[in-house]
């Protein structure tokens, strides 16, 4: 009966096309659709204002806005491969307000520079400034592009702050000052009568990375069709012995 089914196979041998068509399925399902770069970004911001003006200031003054410090979740090795890690700063400030009746203009300016830090390791710095001027009992608005600082990170980059992002604690970021200031934001004014000065400072984390191999749908198929071809199979061979012993 098997001969007339399978003519080159033995008895003992008839089940291997099945086992091989299920074999071939199994051994395919680890198979990974191609892989991509993928990427997946945190963002933090920092906002501080001054609007403490003495009444009489006929002195040149300075307000220190606080430092940015922030805490960065590490990379989430389940999702792939880390390839790179991208961290850009941004600081903005403004001045809307009016001089006083001092002699002299009244002035605005603002001033940073500073070292940028992963875990308190220096990995570069920026610094900028900007302001304007205008004459006793006068509107004054100043706004100030603070610039930044953009650094990619790679397999080659200092160990120290790659074993920060691929560890299992948060680790933190910060802008601050390289020399005797407190911080790295100055704002210096003189003859202001009242007002708001405001500094914004932006940061974003992003790691980009080749994601995880995930199962490929087809060869799930593969082995259902197997096991669809195997019940019809066994039908058959149950029909003929039917027939044979009728």
């Amino acid at each position: 009966m098997l001969r007339k089914l399978f003519p080159k196979a033995s008895a003992s041998g008839a089940a291997a096309p099945i086992v091989a068509l299920g074999a071939m399925g199994l051994l395919t399902v680890t198979q990974a659709n191609p892989a991509h770069a993928v990427s997946v970004l945190q963002s933090f911001s920092l906002t501080d204002t001054f609007t403490n003006f003495p009444t009489a200031n006929n002195n040149l003054t300075t307000y220190y806005f606080p430092f940015p410090e922030f805490t960065v979740q590490p990379f989430d090795a389940t999702l792939g491969t880390l390839t790179s890690t991208e961290i850009i700063w941004q600081t903005t400030a403004f001045f809307n307000g009016f001089t006083g009746n001092a002699t002299g203009s009244g002035s605005a300016t603002f001033q940073n520079s500073g070292l940028t830090l992963v875990n308190a390791i220096s990995y570069g710095g920026y610094g900028s400034g900007g302001g304007g001027g205008a004459a006793p009992l006068s509107a004054l608005n100043v706004i100030a592009s603070q610039g930044g600082n953009t650094r990619l990170f790679t397999s080659t980059s200092n160990p120290a702050i790659l074993a920060a992002f691929l560890g299992t604690n948060p680790f933190t970021i910060a802008f601050k000052s390289s020399g005797s200031d407190p911080t790295p934001y100055a704002f210096t004014y003189f003859n202001i009568a009242s007002g708001t000065a405001s500094y914004t400072s932006t940061a974003t984390v992003t790691y980009t990375y080749d994601p995880a191999p995930v199962p490929a749908p087809l060869p799930l198929l593969g082995v259902g069709a197997a096991l669809t071809w195997s019940r019809r199979l066994r039908r058959r061979l149950r029909r003929r012995c039917a027939q044979r012993q009728g």
